[in-house]
């Protein structure tokens, strides 16, 4: 709308990325000031601002969600790095079984690799496959809850997958056999792989279930499956109810989004704002955890 009420349009993402007021790296370690900054980070996060106020489909949220938490690993020096150990709650979690079961019987090792940008923006490519006795069975939108156009409509994208894993992946990892294997595929149909994780129910299903579908992971016949219009849910709703309440109040209802289609509050700059929100989110979140 050109009204003069209109809403300020959205600020660069680089303006959103900071952790905002009440968040100084020198002071939020300190036990002491930690009831003030509590204090100052619900005061900062209920504080209405211009640039917050747009709203977005459901899926455009998680798809920005998604988006920016991998952003969050990207590192640049060892302080970053160890921040990035010490608040994750799943490197936590699998520390404390490697002390239930003992060093003996586990492999605990600090990969790092270069950072690839385009990865995290193109969240929606990003692809799972299940490997056993070297032959790919089934692969899965890595992201398994929220809706992509272009990948539920692109019908040969699965047999891209299986061809290059026959092609260039599969007499290389001979010696590993079975496995659990990431893709990315590029909008130009460019793959690599990500990584690889042992072929076992910790590592997740995605659109799969270890316990429905392991007939087809460990004999086929091969399956690709990605999410589809028809199966779209709230995406957010799948999501630890910290994450579902706060998206959820940037997602537009339903009887609303024509009107704001209208008023161009769907635009692609916009998407942007909700990028930098989700980054904004995970540092207020692992600070106070």
């Amino acid at each position: 709308s050109s009204s003069s009420s209109s809403s300020p349009p959205p600020p660069p993402l680089n303006q959103l990325m900071g952790p905002g007021p009440g968040f100084n790296d020198r002071e939020i370690w300190r036990t002491g000031d930690a009831p003030k900054n509590i204090q100052d980070t619900r005061k900062y996060w209920h504080t209405p601002s211009p640039h917050l106020l747009h709203s977005y489909d459901a899926h455009t949220v998680m798809k920005a969600f998604v988006s920016a938490n991998t952003r969050y690993m990207c590192i640049s020096n060892g302080t970053e790095a160890l921040n990035l150990l010490i608040l994750s709650s799943r490197v936590k979690d699998d520390l404390a079984k490697v002390i239930r079961f003992g060093t003996k019987n586990a492999c605990v090792s600090i990969i790092a690799r270069k950072w690839l940008a385009i990865i995290p923006s193109l969240p929606g490519r990003e692809f799972r496959g299940f490997v056993y006795k070297n032959k790919l069975n089934a692969v899965s939108q890595y992201d398994n809850v929220t809706y992509y156009q272009d990948i539920a409509e692109d019908k040969e994208l699965g047999n891209k997958i299986l061809n290059f894993f026959n092609e260039h992946i599969k007499e290389k990892l001979t010696h590993i056999e079975s496995y659990v294997i990431d893709f990315f595929v590029s909008e130009e149909d460019e793959i690599m792989v990500i990584e690889l994780n042992p072929f076992h129910q910790g590592a997740g299903a995605c659109l799969f279930s270890w316990s429905h579908d392991r007939e087809t992971f460990m004999n086929g016949p091969y399956e690709f499956r990605v999410v589809t219009k028809g199966t779209e849910d709230e995406p957010v709703n799948h999501l630890p109810g910290f994450w579902s309440r706060n998206l959820s109040s940037y997602i537009v209802k339903k009887e609303k989004k024509e009107k704001e289609q209208e008023e161009g509050l769907f635009s692609t700059q916009n998407l942007y704002v909700i990028g930098g929100v989700a980054v904004l989110l995970s540092l207020i979140y692992f600070r106070l955890k």
